[in-house]
């Protein structure tokens, strides 16, 4: 994470950068990536992809803070993984409709035969 200035496109001058988690999880493989951020409640939700993007392991995981820049504490296991026909499920985003309805979205691979 990092400050942007008061225009929000560009990075704020002498900021920072802010590492909020690390891949210290064994599903998590080599790399943690694809962050989203929301708040809901009194806490920061923080959702991520580990593994690699590239094999059937890849998977979303999620940790919450009170701040937004942490500490956060991490699920000890990921909220998608690969299973039912599809594999690889990374980048998720939640978006709200307009009664505040969060519905989370990812992506992944169809590995059922067409």
């Amino acid at each position: 994470m990092r400050e942007l200035d008061a225009s929000g496109t560009a990075l704020a001058g002498g900021s920072e950068v802010l590492q909020l988690i690390r891949n210290d999880l064994p599903w998590e493989g080599s790399v943690v990536e694809g962050p989203f951020l929301i708040k809901r409640g009194h806490y920061y939700y923080l959702f991520y992809s580990g593994e690699c993007y590239a094999n059937h392991r890849y998977c979303v995981g999620v940790a919450r803070s009170e701040q937004v820049t942490g500490p956060y504490e991490k699920a000890a296991a990921p909220i998608l993984s690969s299973g039912r026909g599809f594999a690889g499920p990374g980048h998720c985003v939640v978006v709200t409709d307009l009664g505040g309805d969060a519905t989370g979205l990812e992506d992944q691979i169809d590995m059922k035969p067409s």
